[in-house]
């Protein structure tokens, strides 16, 4: 121990003789830091000064409370315009779209009846559609001896779902209707399975052309139409492809039964154009 302390006290000296060394030769050097350090100090403490007289922009935004509002307000409104940017991305990838067609075998007509259209889904519980029914060359309206259903007519809808109930208001085949379409499974069906198993089975009703009052039909088989058309029916989905029904139409006046198909198929790259056409605006 006591060679230990001998040695210690010999580094001791070591070392302070190193720092008289360093402090000698660069005194001159330590004296412009301290100056320069110094000068430093003097100018914080005058912007400090200047800070808590309210003077700059940093002294008006520290002391100003109207402007202190104002920095508030616009981070708020930052915050805004950024929750309303995600639900507007939000809804931009959820919109889907789909194209749909059905045929429509009537036997009372002999023939073979084909809608077609494209269903616009922006939310689960909202949709619009645009579509024609009857698609074909005019030339041929009434050609058969039970056809009394007007070609190339145009149907726009709003649907909105009320739980197992959806509505829809716009124009059907042409003029305007409403449509009611019920799901009776659905209520039986819990959250955790999913709705669309409870949608597999509709049942649907239509009513339209309310102020009906003419005549139709191909030469000497003329009947007048003078009561608004309602049509009813049922419908099972297989699928999301697939859909098979039947329907009876015209419950006024014609009392004509259908059987019909329906095919869907999504469209992403349309669903993508719409939502670059409803980000655009």
């Amino acid at each position: 121990m006591v060679k230990n302390f001998h040695q210690f006290s010999a580094d001791l000296k070591g070392i302070a003789a190193d720092f008289h060394e360093v402090t000698s030769a660069r005194k001159g050097d330590i004296d412009a830091s301290i100056l320069k350090l110094r000068s430093i100090l003097e100018r914080t403490d005058e912007i400090m000064a200047k800070i808590q007289r309210g003077e700059g922009s940093i002294g008006k935004l520290v002391s100003d409370k109207e402007m202190g509002e104002e920095v508030k307000q616009t981070v708020a409104n930052l915050k805004e315009t950024s929750q309303s940017a995600r639900e507007v991305l939000g809804r931009f990838t959820k919109i889907r779209s789909y194209w749909e067609l059905e045929l429509r075998s009537v036997p009372a007509a002999s023939g073979l009846r084909t809608d077609g259209g494209i269903r616009l889904q922006p939310r689960e519980t909202k949709y619009y559609y645009l579509g024609a029914s009857n698609i074909g060359d005019r030339k041929h309206e009434f050609r058969e001896q039970g056809d009394y259903e007007k070609k190339n007519t145009i149907t726009a809808v709003l649907g909105k779902d009320y739980g197992p109930v959806t509505l829809e208001l716009g124009a059907i085949r042409s003029s305007a209707g409403v449509g009611l379409k019920v799901y009776p499974l659905q209520p039986l069906v819990s959250e955790k399975n999913g709705g669309r198993w409870g949608r597999k089975l509709e049942l649907n009703a239509q009513a339209f052309e309310f102020g009906r009052d003419e005549i139709r039909g191909r030469a000497g088989r003329e009947r007048l139409f003078d009561k608004p058309q309602y049509n009813v029916g049922a419908r099972y989905n297989i699928n999301r492809f697939v859909a098979l029904g039947a329907s009876v139409e015209d419950l006024a006046i014609l009392k004509q039964y259908n059987i019909n198909t329906r095919l869907s198929f999504e469209d992403k790259d349309l669903a993508y154009l719409f939502g670059f056409v409803s980000f655009a605006r």
